[in-house]
């Protein structure tokens, strides 16, 4: 497999990725030139997704000789002067969801690229790891079986008797915002639940959730594909849909959201 931006290990033994590699990957052209938009101002973009500093990302500052700056949050402003030059060091994680904020056949390549090295760095490298690691599968499955069969005889002894709660009871599945407006039994469509959910700084201008509604399991992003009928030729979108704990979540919330 071809490098296309180069993966180092820190010192935690975790996978990360320097943020210049990686914009340098995704603004250069098929001839090797720069086109689009300067690091600082990219990189200080990207950031306000809701990226956080010590989980997502470090920041490493350098002097005018390159040596490493050792900064403290009560640094004074004559070393804050000596800094020449920033760094920032992306989680693969955080790369990869980067990656897919680009939007484009750049971000979609180097995030499989980042996907693949992944999952290569999580083969076993012997028999015995490998027939221990599927021992741990089978019993996981059966334990999520087990699961299963507890939810769903909860789920039959105490169905809800709330008429919205009878509507998702039976689903597992996650829903786009037109599934949402009559779920949620509201008097408009999917265009105006955007523009309400934009202002209650659910979704971000692009229609793309943030960060910490994806962690707490209340949207997710699922990557699809639209086919031109003249040309052929496959384009990647991005959908916002909402799973059950977040229709959920929106329900009880409606009136905080002025939905």
């Amino acid at each position: 497999m071809q490098e296309l931006v180069k993966i180092t290990t820190n010192a935690e033994g975790n996978q990360v990725v320097n943020a210049r590699d990686l914009h340098q990957f995704l603004v250069k052209d098929a001839k090797g030139g720069q086109i689009g938009e300067d690091f600082s101002n990219w990189i200080k973009r990207m950031l306000d997704y809701g990226f956080q500093k010590s989980i997502d990302f470090d920041i490493l500052e350098f002097d005018w000789e390159g040596n490493l700056i050792h900064t403290k949050s009560s640094e004074s402003d004559s070393q804050a002067l000596r800094i020449f030059k920033r760094d920032y060091v992306l989680s693969i994680s955080a790369a990869k969801e980067i990656a897919m904020i680009q939007n484009n056949d750049k971000g979609k390549e180097v995030r499989q690229y980042f996907i693949e090295c992944e999952r290569k760095s999580n083969l076993p490298t012997n028999y015995l790891e490998a027939l221990k690691e599927l021992v741990a599968s089978v019993q996981e499955n059966q334990r999520l079986a087990q699961e299963t069969s507890f939810q769903k005889q909860i789920i039959e002894e105490q169905k809800p008797k709330v008429e919205f709660y009878n509507q998702v009871a039976d689903t597992t599945t996650s829903f786009d915002m037109q599934e949402v407006a009559a779920m949620l039994k509201l008097n408009y469509g999917r265009n105006i639940l955007f523009r309400k959910l934009r202002e209650a700084s659910v979704l971000m201008e692009d229609n793309l959730p943030y960060r910490s509604h994806i962690n707490n399991g209340y949207l997710l992003v699922v990557e699809t594909k639209w086919m031109n009928p003249k040309t052929d030729q496959a384009t990647a979108t991005f959908q916002t849909r909402i799973t059950q704990k977040g229709l959920d979540w929106l329900q009880k919330n409606q009136e905080k959201f002025r939905l």
